[in-house]
C-alpha cells in the first residue's frame, strides 16, 4: 500500500500565500484604514472623489471642444448653444446616477451601529465629507463652462480682443443699423413734459438730419461699458465733423485686416467703403453697407432713406437702391449690393469678449452649485441621523406644508406671506425639537422635526433678510425715492443700495453661518441619538 504525502502533492494548499502580494497589501491597508479612519472609509469619499475628478476632466474637454470655432464665417452658434444645454443636461443626469450609487454604498454601512462616533465633532466631520461629495458631484457642468471659457480665451490675448472690438464697434457706425436720436424729443411746456416731433438733432453747435451717419449707433461689446461706448462714438463723430478722412479710412482698413484674418466674405474694399459712405459735411448721401450678403426679409414698404420708428428711441433707414429682394424655397431674402460679413465677425468677438470680460466661471452659477451641494448634503445627512421611515414621512409632510404655504400666499396676495409662514413653521419645529431634547422622555416626533429643521435651515436667514428689507424700504422712504414725473432721484439711500448690490456676498455669508450652526447642532444631534424612542 502506498501512502501519499498530501502536503507534498498540493504544495499550494496554504490559502494565505495563494493571493498576489498587492492584493494582500490592499486588504491589509483597507483593514487599517477602516480602524483608523472609519468616517472616511464609511463615506467612500476617496474613490468617489477620484471618479468625480475623471468626470470633471471629461466635461472640461467636452466643453472646450464644443466652444471651438473652426470657421467664423459659417459657425452655427445656435448649435453650439444647443450643445451646451445638452452637456448641462448630461451633467445633471450623471450627477444623479453617481449620487444614487454613492448613497447605496454609503447607507449600506450604518455608522451609528458599527462605528458610533466617539467624539463630539464626529457627526460634523461626517457631514463635511458628505458636503464635499455633493459639491464635487453637482459641479460637473461647471467644468464644461470652464472648458468653454478657457477655449475662447485661448484664441487671443485680452489686449488684442479689446483693440479689435474697438475697431469693429467704430466701423459699425458706417454699416446698416439703427440710429440713436429719434424723431421725437421731450420739451417742458408750462411745467409739463410733452413730446415734439423733429427732423434733426444738435451736435456740438450744429444740427444734423436724423438719417445722417452722425446719428448712427454702434455695436456694443461685453468688454465695454456705456460710458466707454459713448466716448468711442463721440470720438468718431468728432473725426467726421472736422473731416478727418485719414482716421475714418484707418478704421475701415483695420476692420478689413481683422475680417481678412478670419477669411470673411465681402464685395468691397476699405477704399470703396470710404467712397460709398463718406459725404462731408452732412453725411446724408451714402450707400447702405449690408452686414451680410443676405438677410431674411422682416420689414416691408421702406422707401429710399426713409426714417422709420422701430421703438420709442430707435430709428433705422434702408436704401432700397442697394438691396434686392429674392424668394428662395418660399422664403424671402434681402440681398445687399454692397456688404461686409459683419454679423459673423461681431458674434465671434462678442463671445470672446464675454469670455474675457467675465470670470472663468460665473459667480452666480457657482452660488447655485454651492446651494445645491449644501441642500443635497443636508438631505443625506438627515437620512443618516434619523431613519428611512422618518425621513420619508418628513418629506411628505414638507410637501404638504409647502402646498399650504402656496395656497396661503395666493389667498392673501401679500409679498411677505411666504417668508413669514416659512419662519413661523421653522420656529415651530425648532421649539418642538428643543422641548423633546431637554425632556429626554422619548423621541416621539422629534426625528421628523429634526429633518424638517435641517432642510429649512439654509433659507432661514434669507427669509429674515426679505422681511427686514421690505420693512426698511417701506418705512425709510426708499420706495418713494423717485419723482415719477421727472424720473429724478429725490433722496439717496447708500446703505440700502449697497445691500441690494451685494446680495451674492450675503448669500455667501449665509453659507458660512450655516456651517457654524451645523457645527453646534451636530453635537446636539449626537446627544439626541441617545434618547430612547419611547
Amino acid at each position: 500500500m502506498f501512502r501519499f504525502n498530501i502536503t507534498g502533492i498540493f504544495p499550494t494548499q496554504r490559502v494565505v500565500s495563494s493571493s498576489p502580494k498587492f492584493v494582500i497589501m490592499f486588504k491589509n491597508f483597507n483593514h487599517k484604514f477602516v480602524y483608523n479612519y472609519p468616517l472616511i472609509w464609511n463615506t467612500k469619499i476617496i474613490p468617489f472623489l477620484l471618479i468625480s475628478l475623471l468626470i470633471h476632466l471629461l466635461f472640461f474637454a467636452v466643453g472646450y471642444q464644443n466652444a471651438i470655432v473652426h470657421s467664423v464665417q459659417i459657425h452655427n452658434y445656435y448649435n453650439q448653444d444647443s450643445n451646451a444645454i445638452t452637456i448641462n443636461l448630461f451633467a445633471i443626469l450623471i450627477s444623479v446616477l453617481v449620487s444614487i450609487i454613492w448613497c447605496v454604498l454609503y447607507f449600506r454601512n450604518n455608522a451609528f451601529k458599527a462605528f458610533y462616533p466617539k467624539t463630539n465633532n464626529a457627526l460634523f466631520k461626517e457631514w463635511m465629507l458628505i458636503l464635499i461629495f455633493c459639491l464635487s458631484t453637482f459641479s460637473y457642468a461647471l467644468s464644461a463652462v470652464l472648458g468653454a471659457n478657457v477655449q475662447m480665451r485661448s484664441n487671443m490675448s485680452h489686449k488684442v480682443v479689446l483693440e479689435r472690438c474697438e475697431t469693429i464697434s467704430k466701423a459699425s457706425m458706417f454699416l446698416q443699423g439703427s440710429f440713436k436720436e429719434s424723431n421725437w424729443e421731450d420739451k417742458t411746456v408750462n411745467g409739463k413734459i410733452i413730446q415734439v416731433q423733429r427732423d434733426s438733432f444738435p451736435f456740438e453747435g450744429k444740427r444734423y438730419a436724423l438719417n445722417s451717419l452722425m446719428n448712427k449707433n454702434m455695436e456694443m461689446f461685453p468688454s465695454f461699458n456705456s460710458e466707454s461706448d459713448s466716448l468711442r462714438r463721440l470720438q468718431v463723430q468728432r473725426w467726421m465733423k472736422r473731416d478727418d478722412k485719414a482716421q475714418i479710412l484707418k478704421i475701415f482698413q483695420d476692420y478689413f485686416a481683422v475680417a481678412n484674418e478670419h477669411k470673411l466674405k465681402s464685395n468691397i474694399s476699405a477704399e470703396q467703403w470710404m467712397d460709398l459712405v463718406y459725404n462731408y459735411p452732412e453725411f446724408t448721401t451714402y450707400k447702405v453697407i449690408g452686414t451680410s450678403e443676405r438677410d431674411l426679409l422682416y420689414e416691408y414698404g421702406f422707401k429710399e432713406n426713409e426714417v422709420v420708428m422701430e421703438s420709442d428711441d430707435v430709428i433705422s433707414s434702408r436704401d432700397t437702391t442697394t438691396t434686392t429682394i429674392k424668394t428662395e424655397n418660399e422664403q424671402q431674402y434681402v440681398y445687399s449690393k454692397y456688404y461686409v460679413s459683419h454679423k459673423p465677425l461681431y458674434r465671434f468677438y462678442a463671445k470672446v469678449a464675454e469670455a474675457w470680460g467675465n470670470s472663468l466661471v460665473d459667480l452666480d452659477y457657482i452660488m447655485v452649485v454651492l446651494y445645491l451641494g449644501f441642500g443635497g448634503s443636508l438631505l443625506v445627512f438627515s437620512f443618516r441621523v434619523t431613519s428611512a421611515r422618518k425621513w420619508t414621512i418628513s418629506l411628505i409632510a414638507m410637501g404638504v406644508v409647502q402646498i399650504i404655504f402656496g395656497i396661503g400666499t395666493a389667498l392673501f396676495s401679500y409679498s411677505l406671506t411666504f417668508p413669514m409662514l416659512y419662519l413661523l413653521y421653522f420656529l415651530l419645529v425648532f421649539v418642538y425639537f428643543i422641548v423633546v431634547y431637554y425632556q429626554k422622555k422619548g423621541k416621539k416626533l422629534s426625528g421628523i422635526a429634526l429633518n424638517q429643521m435641517l432642510w429649512l435651515l439654509p433659507g432661514f436667514l434669507p427669509m429674515i433678510y426679505v422681511i427686514v428689507m421690505d420693512f426698511v424700504k417701506k418705512y425709510s422712504g426708499y420706495n418713494n425715492r423717485y419723482n415719477f414725473e421727472t424720473g429724478v432721484v429725490v433722496e439717496e439711500f447708500p446703505k440700502i443700495d449697497w445691500i441690494e448690490t451685494n446680495v451674492v456676498l450675503l448669500a455667501q455669508l449665509n453659507l458660512l453661518l450655516l456651517v457654524f450652526v451645523l457645527f453646534l447642532l451636530s453635537r446636539v444631534i449626537k446627544k439626541w441619538r441617545g434618547i430612547p424612542e419611547e
